[in-house]
């Protein structure tokens, strides 16, 4: 069973895939639920490789120089769980890479002592996915000198925008205005903010912990079997939104005549992680996989199924 790459999911951020003993395989990257972008890892935690990744297609690799490779041919180096050795193999063009494709590369049959070269049917192992995602709104409150500070720097800077875009629109006929010198500033204050509506939004990001079960087949492959979540921790952060209605007023000379027009404009800026709280261990990656490996453990052994959730 291939992995999923959580294409309808359009919170999700980042997925981190480990191994059963805590090392970073590959990392991906998703907008608005697409995958854009893969980095391989190496046993040492470094980036080996980094896939740009459009419809769900390889268009182009990076080493881990920051060199470009070409996307005809690539080598993965892939390590064993317990780096005992590594194997050198080469996949299909445009192949995303999967946590199966980790498993499975490790089964070198150059190898006299490979781990893998012997798997009956029903075996089984695991490995760890780290999502991040954004989770939907939560309660909290942003201090009053903050919030203040930060609608007016948002004031500003719709401000300018708004006169840009008002500046844009009036660029045809800038020839009929009576604005001196400089279009840009006299446009400025002329300028007046008709409506303006401020506030404050606090959301949640998780890093949700799943384990990912494989069991071997008859050919002595490892395929997934299920994945679950097993812990759960969460940031709490907090957005300012200001929104602005405004106009600029400026003479137009029309047949000999100058006279007041105005034009309108309006926009919307956010300025995003104004203020963030933190779960006790949402940073701790190593402390929240041993979490989920012991409510694994207690599940398979026993039928119990437990997930561990930690709010700030």
């Amino acid at each position: 069973m291939p992995e999923t790459f959580l294409k309808n999911d359009i919170n999700i951020k980042t997925s981190e895939y480990y191994t059963k003993d805590d090392i970073l395989v590959f990392k991906n990257y998703f907008e608005n639920g697409e995958l854009t972008k893969q980095e391989i890892f190496d046993n040492k935690g470094n980036i080996d490789y980094t896939f740009e990744i459009k419809d769900e297609k390889i268009y182009s690799i990076k080493n881990s120089d920051g060199q470009k490779v070409s996307t005809n041919k690539i080598y993965y180096y892939y390590y064993y769980y317990y780096n005992i050795s590594h194997t050198k193999e080469s996949l299909p063009l445009n192949k995303i890479f999967t946590f199966e494709d980790y498993l499975n590369s490790a089964k070198n049959k150059k190898e006299k002592f490979s781990l893998y070269d012997q798997l009956d049917p029903g075996q089984y192992t695991y490995g760890y996915r780290i999502d991040t995602v954004e989770a939907g709104p939560t309660i909290g409150q942003i201090s009053s000198d903050i919030f203040s500070n930060t609608v007016d720097y948002l004031t500003g800077v719709l401000t300018n925008k708004l006169i840009s875009i008002i500046a844009k629109k009036l660029e045809p006929i800038k020839d009929l205005i009576q604005y001196g010198n400089d279009f840009y500033s006299y446009l400025k204050n002329n300028f007046k903010i008709e409506k303006k509506k401020k506030f404050q939004e606090w959301r949640r990001e998780q890093k949700r912990i799943y384990v990912i079960h494989y069991i071997s087949n008859r050919n002595g492959k490892w395929i997934k079997s299920w994945e679950k979540i097993f812990a759960i921790a969460e940031l709490h952060y907090a957005n300012v939104i200001v929104e602005i209605k405004g106009r600029s007023y400026y003479k137009y000379y029309n047949y000999g005549v100058y006279e007041t027009r105005s034009e309108p404009a309006e926009r919307k800026e956010v300025k995003r992680n104004v203020k963030e709280i933190k779960s006790l261990n949402y940073g701790n990656h190593s402390k929240l996989l041993l979490i989920a490996k012991e409510n694994y453990f207690t599940y398979i052994n026993n039928g119990t199924y437990y997930v561990w959730y930690e709010i700030p």
